[in-house]
């Protein structure tokens, strides 16, 4: 779980062939980009095209409903020209959320390759649950000390239970620390109650906040 969270902050996603899309999420909508990467298919271009197309679409489906993505959504598919690989690519993307509860409109696909649809927002989207505005370092938006808190505390866990019984150092940037020593003490001591050894956190001013470190007392 940890992991698939972690991957749907991420703008980018992989695709089976070497392709990838990127998302980005704006006030107005969300921009979803095909690209082919560096597979090309012995077939041809039309071939690769389509084929990286339907694998984008399978992940662009799972991707949208893991993050609780809604409002107005612009998918730039790969060009085609065959009309049948084009309807294709439309069939799969409308089989793809037939099964979904939150209600969905798709478009046709524009002469650019561009498909534009649209789902109802029912929640807020996953990343700003998890994440809030930075603007630092290239990156609009950066993990919330709650966020980064959570993660560290699934760390202690998951060493503790492949340690057990050897005492621990957890280490995080100080403003972390102290959002859980002073700001949520009762997370820190729900840990100590589940977790059989002493663990010691550590607030290191140095760290960046998104980094966490966890290791047995040497």
């Amino acid at each position: 779980v940890d992991g698939e969270i972690e991957a749907a902050l991420e703008p980018r996603a992989e695709l089976p062939s070497g392709g990838w899309i990127t998302i980005e999420t704006t006030e107005a909508l969300t921009a979803i980009d095909v690209n082919s990467g560096r597979y090309t298919a012995a077939t041809g271009l039309e071939q690769t095209s389509a084929k990286i197309n339907l694998e984008a679409v399978e992940e662009i489906v799972y991707q949208l409903r893991l993050r609780g993505t809604g409002g107005l959504i612009v998918i730039d598919f790969i060009h085609l020209n065959d009309p049948a690989n084009i309807e294709k690519v439309l069939a799969a993307l409308n089989e793809g959320f037939a099964k979904d509860r939150v209600p969905t409109q798709i478009s046709g696909m524009s002469e650019f390759g561009l498909v534009e649809m649209t789902r109802k927002r029912v929640r807020e989207p996953l990343d700003k649950l998890l994440t809030e505005a930075a603007y630092a370092n290239g990156r609009p938006r950066r993990k919330t000390c709650a966020t980064v808190a959570n993660d560290l505390l699934r760390k202690i866990a998951r060493e503790a239970q492949a340690t057990p019984g050897r005492p621990l150092v957890a280490r995080a940037s100080a403003e972390v620390v102290d959002w859980l020593e002073r700001g949520n003490p009762y997370l820190v001591e729900r840990l100590r109650r589940r977790v059989p050894a002493e663990v010691n956190l550590v607030g290191e001013p140095a760290f960046p906040r998104e980094k966490i470190d966890v290791g047995i007392v040497q």
